[in-house]
């Protein structure tokens, strides 16, 4: 399927086609599931986050974000994520950062790296499925508002 992206993200051209992304994306030690809204997206992570997929994953969440005008990145599932899972996730903040609400859920793995590498909280955090889309609608709403 062949979508033609019109929001202003950073990737790639507004007039170029881009592929549609597969439902799902899985490698040797991670598998991803996505869950499409009627504007948004909810991405959950299961396995293993490390220097063997975690470009692949911040590319997947690129086409992903691409269709959509939020997206929730569920980490909870995630086992094991190395420092570059951690690069991972600044890359992602830096591409949507202004023209994409987002939120990620960590799991246990996931926090204690959070701890170690992102203390002052740049990174939008929530602690529950529930906090996470609330935060994204409650950007949607100040948006709408505005």
């Amino acid at each position: 399927m062949t979508v033609t992206r019109t929001t202003g993200h950073p990737w790639p051209s507004p007039t170029t086609d881009i592929d549609f992304p597969a439902p799902s994306w899985e490698s040797y030690t991670a598998q991803i599931d996505a869950r499409w809204g009627r504007s948004g997206l909810v991405l959950t992570v299961h396995g293993e986050v490390d220097a063997a997929n975690s470009e692949q994953l911040t590319d997947y969440v690129r086409r992903c974000a691409a269709h959509c005008e939020w997206l929730v990145l569920d980490l909870s599932g995630v086992d094991f994520m190395g420092s570059t899972g951690f690069v991972a996730l600044q890359r992602i903040q830096t591409a949507v950062a202004g023209t994409l609400r987002w939120a990620l859920v960590p799991g246990r793995a996931v926090s204690r790296l959070l701890r170690i590498c992102d203390p002052g909280s740049a990174l939008p955090a929530r602690a529950t499925m529930t906090e996470a889309l609330a935060h994204v609608q409650d950007l949607a709403l100040m948006r709408a508002s505005g």
